[in-house]
């Protein structure tokens, strides 16, 4: 998961921003975005990526490169990424 931030000032700049990211690559399965106003914050995204197996090292480099894109055109704009797994694989993991 790809957890991403920006003021509300910037929000057209972020639509500018998108057509300058690199094309996505076949590795990524599904790629879905939502987004929720974060107070002082300004606008949280959330982006659910799935990723063909084995690929994860590759979907990293690529995460990271078209971050960059937003945040050398976005003043405030910040992000991390989380590896998620479904609840099924998460108890193999964590017991159950």
């Amino acid at each position: 998961m790809l957890t991403a931030w920006y003021p509300f000032k910037e929000a057209k700049n972020i639509i500018q921003a998108m057509s300058s990211v690199p094309k996505m690559p076949d590795y990524i399965n599904k790629w879905q975005t939502f987004a929720a106003a974060d107070g002082k914050e300004g606008v949280k995204v959330y982006n659910l990526i799935m990723v063909k197996e084995g690929k994860s090292d590759e979907a990293s480099i690529y995460l990271t490169k078209n971050q960059n894109v937003f945040i050398e055109k976005i003043e405030g704009y910040r992000w991390k990424i989380e590896p998620v797994m479904g609840m099924k694989d998460s108890l193999k993991v964590f017991g159950g």
